[in-house]
């Protein structure tokens, strides 16, 4: 059973993301997202030697609220995410640059293994995808019946020969198989102490 998430507690957290992306000491109660083996978490940054509040980092409860948890990604962007059982996919940022706050990254975890990035595979499910459009962004629109509709915006640099927006179509089983092949055949990444996978 899918769940779609749009947390008001998380949204107004979210409105609170002026910094980049980045660590620091959590300064709020989880907010839980799709059941409750996902929360987020608003966190306080350093800038300048003064802290300031606005980060959000996503954790797995794979035991529910009063159980352990294990941060999944360091940095949130957006206010929603899809949640199909243990399956969540979000978008989040791979740097501390303010450009994925505008141009996030597409990433699935399934409670186990390792976060992949899927932001190349749903490329390939834009309607009337040619091969050279690989440079979209997406922001989650809906879930239903195993499949998230998303919407695809071009990052920069822009082409003006493609289109700037697109819809979008990825099923869960194709989100999967995504996250089983990165971590069989592609090399690990790091970010905020996170090792994660690109599918390509």
């Amino acid at each position: 059973m899918e769940r779609m998430m749009k947390s008001s507690g998380w949204l107004l957290a979210g409105c609170l993301l002026l910094a980049g992306c980045g660590s620091g000491q959590e300064a709020a109660m989880p907010v839980f997202v799709g059941g409750t083996n996902y929360g987020v978490v608003a966190t306080n940054v350093m800038m300048d030697g003064v802290p300031r509040s606005g980060i959000l980092s996503l954790y797995y409860f794979p035991e529910g609220p009063k159980g352990p948890r294990t941060l999944v990604w360091p940095c949130l962007i957006a206010e929603d995410s899809a949640v199909f059982g243990k399956l969540i996919v979000f978008n989040g940022g791979i740097s501390d640059e303010m450009v994925w706050k505008y141009y996030p990254a597409l990433f699935a975890y399934n409670g186990e293994g390792h976060v992949v990035e899927i932001s190349q595979p749903a490329c390939r499910r834009i309607e009337g995808w040619k091969p050279d459009w690989n440079n979209y962004a997406f922001a989650i629109l809906g879930a239903s019946n195993d499949t998230l509709r998303l919407d695809a915006s071009q990052r920069l640099p822009v082409d003006p020969d493609r289109p700037k927006r697109l819809m979008a179509e990825i099923n869960v089983a194709d989100v999967l198989q995504s996250l089983q092949q990165a971590q069989t055949n592609t090399n690990p990444l790091n970010y905020g102490g996170v090792t994660y996978y690109v599918s390509p």
